[in-house]
């Protein structure tokens, strides 16, 4: 075991696969695998009631209390343990108690202890349990960023590290459509690219196209790829999308109405670059679009066009869609919305089949 060990390390926050991980790894560091088998002690700390919390937190400290297999020393991991953060089950006298109990022994720990490795969600910051563990060992917290910038800088920057642990060389497009798609979930994201790995084989190197390909959509992404491919100025690969949802059964007059609203929305971003409200800022890896000086009124009008506040906007979607808008004047943009408009009324107006209606459209849109 290494002998620089501290009494205990506490993992905890909302990402409950960061969380894990990093709890694993510090096992692996205080102990190698082949002694965990004897000298490793893993406690669940997931409680449904206050019993249950009572029994993982006196197992935990009878645990690091009792020496190792033939008298070795140990590592006890509490894991999951999910009644930190103010919760019900957390709140009972007995749990209180129980966690008083454990708090002592982490206070007067010397570095002559079992370790205790503890991975949590939520915890409350104020409260004498998590200061114990901030005085006497480490202390990690693994939460997203709320939103903006810092929160693209920490997904990019996640996406990247789990690329590289796969061997996946991949530039910032790739990078890019790769959290547009899986989202803020670390979780989908490692599976995804695990995935990614196996797909792009002995070549090591991912490409848009193998993101698109391999990766996993939400229900709506389809709809999102034909937008894109429209935004994009891509005729080929919207007519190919278009052909494909059709086949999976989408209404066409489902695929016009989002187009239109996509649109509109590219003409409120193409006036907002041209006012100066919205810039791009920094490029490579750290390119973002940036909201500066965004007025009341117009802040009010976006958000009554769209239905959101224009800040509310996922970081990396809105860096897409400021690409998409740069690709037009407003001029084209007002144009190709009111074509879009007329098509969707010629749906119902005409007797040209709903897919040619929408074939026709694209033909226009996307180019």
């Amino acid at each position: 075991m290494n002998a620089a060990a501290k009494a205990v390390y506490l993992f905890w926050g909302e990402d409950e696969f960061l969380v894990g991980k990093g709890a694993r790894n510090q096992v692996d560091d205080l102990m190698p695998a082949a002694d965990q088998a004897f000298g490793l002690e893993i406690i669940e700390g997931t409680a449904g009631t206050g019993d249950e919390a009572v029994q993982s937190l006196k197992r935990a400290l009878e645990a690091v209390q009792t020496r190792g297999f033939l008298g070795d020393g140990k590592v006890v991991w509490l894991r999951g343990v999910n009644f930190l953060g103010g919760e019900l089950v957390g709140k009972s006298e007995a749990v209180k108690t129980a966690l008083e109990h454990l708090m002592e022994w982490i206070e007067a720990a010397d570095e002559n202890v079992n370790p205790l490795v503890i991975s949590s969600g939520k915890m409350d910051r104020r409260a004498r349990f998590y200061k114990a563990c901030e005085s006497k060992g480490k202390v990690l917290a693994f939460n997203p960023p709320a939103r903006g910038q810092e929160a693209a800088a920490d997904l990019t920057a996640r996406a990247r590290a789990l690329l590289e642990q796969a061997g996946v060389a991949a530039d910032s497009a790739v990078v890019q459509l790769l959290v547009a798609r899986t989202g803020t979930d670390t979780r989908q994201m490692a599976s995804e690219i695990d995935k990614l790995a196996l797909y792009v084989g002995d070549k090591k190197r991912a490409t848009t196209d193998d993101v698109r390909a391999i990766v996993g959509l939400a229900r709506e992404a389809p709809t999102w790829d034909l937008n894109d491919a429209v935004g994009q100025k891509d005729l080929p690969r919207a007519i190919a999308l278009e052909r494909q949802l059709l086949y999976q059964k989408e209404s066409p007059i489902r695929l016009i109405g989002m187009l239109i609203r996509h649109l509109r929305e590219l003409a409120l971003l193409r006036e907002a670059l041209d006012q100066g409200w919205l810039k791009v800022q920094g490029g490579g890896y750290h390119e973002a679009a940036v909201w500066s000086g965004l007025p009341a009124d117009a802040e009010q009008a976006i958000e009554q066009a769209t239905g959101r506040s224009p800040r509310a906007m996922h970081p990396f979607r809105l860096l897409q869609e400021v690409r998409q808008a740069r690709k037009f004047t407003a001029c084209e943009l007002q144009t190709k919305h009111q074509q879009a408009v007329a098509a969707h009324e010629k749906l119902v107006t005409s007797s040209l089949p709903p897919p040619v209606v929408l074939e026709m459209l694209l033909v226009r849109l996307a180019r």
